[in-house]
């Protein structure tokens, strides 16, 4: 899925990079609710 391609594109940017992948995750994760 598109947004785990940038959660794992960011993973290597170090321990903030892991926050922002689960930032983008759970946005993601919302806007499939909103299209649902």
């Amino acid at each position: 899925m598109y947004f785990d391609d940038i959660a794992i594109a960011l993973l290597p940017l170090g321990g903030g990079g892991i926050v922002y992948a689960l930032v983008i995750e759970l946005v993601g994760l919302f806007i499939l609710e909103l299209l649902a």
